[in-house]
C-alpha cells in the first residue's frame, strides 16, 4: 500500500501484482485482488497495448466484474448489521467500485495502429472508455489522474 496525492487529494494505492492463472501463486493474488476490491473505489486494469487484449483479459475481466458484485454484496451485509454512522469500507455503502481500463505502453503511439486495436479491443471488455498511457515515458498520466479525481468526487 502507497499513499499519495493527486490534484491535493489524498489517495491509497494497492498494487495487488498482475493475475494470471499459474495455480497456487495466483490463488494468494486472487485473495488479495479480492481484498483490494473490497476497500476500492476504483480499480485499474492495465492491459499491454504491444500485445492486445487476450483470452485472460476477457477472463479476469469477468472474473473482476463478479468479485466486485461480491464486494457490493458484502458491503450490504455488514451495513445492515451496523448502526448507519459506522461504516466498515471508506466508500459509500451500495457503491462499487468503478473499474478503470488502462492501456499501457502507448509511448510515442500517436495512435498506431497495434495501440488502435488494443484500444478498440478493450472497449469490448465492457467496461468504462480505456485511459491510454504509458507508465514509462508520463503520457497519458493527467488523463488517468482526471478520471480518478471524477471518480472520487462523485462518490463523496
Amino acid at each position: 500500500i502507497s499513499s499519495g496525492y493527486i490534484a491535493g487529494m489524498p489517495i491509497e494505492v494497492i498494487d495487488t501484482g498482475g493475475l494470471d492463472d499459474r495455480g497456487s501463486v495466483s490463488n494468494q493474488i486472487q485473495k488479495q485482488v479480492q481484498l483490494a476490491i473490497n476497500d476500492s473505489d476504483a480499480i485499474l486494469f492495465l492491459v499491454d497495448s504491444q500485445t492486445g487484449i487476450t483470452a485472460l483479459d476477457y477472463h479476469f475481466a469477468q472474473w473482476i466484474r463478479k468479485s466486485v458484485q461480491r464486494s457490493l454484496e458484502i458491503q450490504k451485509m455488514e451495513s445492515s448489521h451496523m448502526s448507519a454512522s459506522i461504516s466498515v469500507h471508506p466508500r459509500s455503502s451500495n457503491s462499487k467500485a468503478e473499474v478503470i481500463v488502462v492501456v499501457n505502453k502507448a509511448e510515442g503511439a500517436h495512435m498506431s495502429e497495434r495501440v488502435m486495436n488494443t484500444v478498440a479491443e478493450a472497449c469490448r471488455l465492457g467496461f468504462s472508455d480505456p485511459i491510454v498511457l504509458s507508465a514509462s515515458h508520463g503520457d497519458g498520466m493527467s488523463d488517468l489522474a482526471g478520471v480518478l479525481l471524477q471518480c472520487a468526487t462523485s462518490r463523496g
